[in-house]
């Protein structure tokens, strides 16, 4: 039996030690420029790993997609991801959106 666990952790390890990566759908590219007042971040992670965007948790589905609408200000917008591993490992990335009102 200890055999068998300790093959089962050995096969399971990245889902705890690997580092996390993100896939941002929208906004598909950095410093977006748009003319309505709210965006879309939306993307997919491991649906096992945690994730921020600017320091407010997000909800990820069962399937590891998440998407938030967020109010922008005038000017340049910018956000930070942040997925983060069951033992620590983290992943950032920053996404700017230039919002620019008609």
């Amino acid at each position: 039996v200890f055999f068998l666990i300790v093959i089962y952790l050995v096969w399971r390890a990245p889902i705890f030690l690997g580092t996390p990566s993100i896939e941002i759908i929208s906004p598909a590219v950095n410093n977006y420029v748009i003319n309505t007042p709210t965006v879309k971040i939306a993307g997919e992670i491991n649906p096992s790993d945690k994730l921020t965007v600017n320091g407010e948790e997000v909800l990820v589905g069962a399937s590891g997609r998440f998407e938030k609408d967020y109010e922008l200000q005038p000017g340049i917008n910018t956000f930070e991801l942040v997925a983060k591993r069951f033992l620590g490992k983290e992943t950032k990335l920053v996404r700017r959106v230039i919002y620019q009102p008609q």
